[in-house]
């Protein structure tokens, strides 16, 4: 612990001095030197804080006294539970979305607008397949189509697909659009 505190010191007192440097550098107008030497005074300061929150974090104070082989088979057990958890989360989604393509690409099939297109999983993912009579339309027109997919999508089963990547690939099985859930808008990838 006290070497630890000399250190943190230490590397305190070096970005200081760095710092100091950068300044220097900075009023002599050397900015490329003053930018580096600031990047790594502010690099140091990372680096000496780093082990100060990793202590606090490992040595949180417990509520309740355990042995220390307690908390191990409680870990290995919580970790091998965790795992478990995750591949069944992962395999209810996957199922998730290969029903919702399932009963997507029938329902596609009775809309005009939307003949030729396809939907497979991708994992926990969508892909769509997009006729070439879509992609030669104007790049308004194919957002306007794309976007209605992905709200159909969305839409399906209460929402539980909201957020899901959804791609759009043409005939030749190249990417022509994706879905971008962030910025709620369809990108054209030409």
């Amino acid at each position: 612990m006290l070497l630890q505190i000399i250190w943190v010191i230490v590397l305190i007192a070096l970005a200081f001095f760095l710092g100091r440097l950068s300044w220097g550098y900075l009023k002599d107008h050397r900015y490329l030197a003053a930018i580096i030497q600031g990047v790594v005074a502010f690099m140091v300061l990372m680096f000496a804080f780093g082990p100060i929150l990793d202590y606090e974090d490992a040595h949180e104070a417990p509520s309740h006294v355990t042995s220390s082989s307690k908390k191990s088979s409680s870990s290995s057990s919580k970790s091998n539970s965790n795992s478990e958890n995750d591949k069944e989360s992962r395999e209810v989604v996957k199922a998730r979305v290969k029903n919702t393509c399932d009963a997507l690409n029938e329902e596609m099939s009775k809309h005009s607008e939307l003949e030729g297109f396809s939907m497979k999983p991708s994992g926990d993912q969508f892909k769509v397949t997009v006729p070439s009579s879509t992609t030669s339309l104007s790049n308004n027109d194919q957002k306007s189509i794309y976007k209605s997919v992905v709200d159909l999508i969305y839409s399906y089963d209460n929402g539980t697909n909201q957020g899901s990547y959804v791609e759009f690939d043409g005939d030749d099985g190249m990417p022509v659009a994706h879905y971008s859930y962030v910025s709620d808008s369809v990108k054209l990838d030409k």
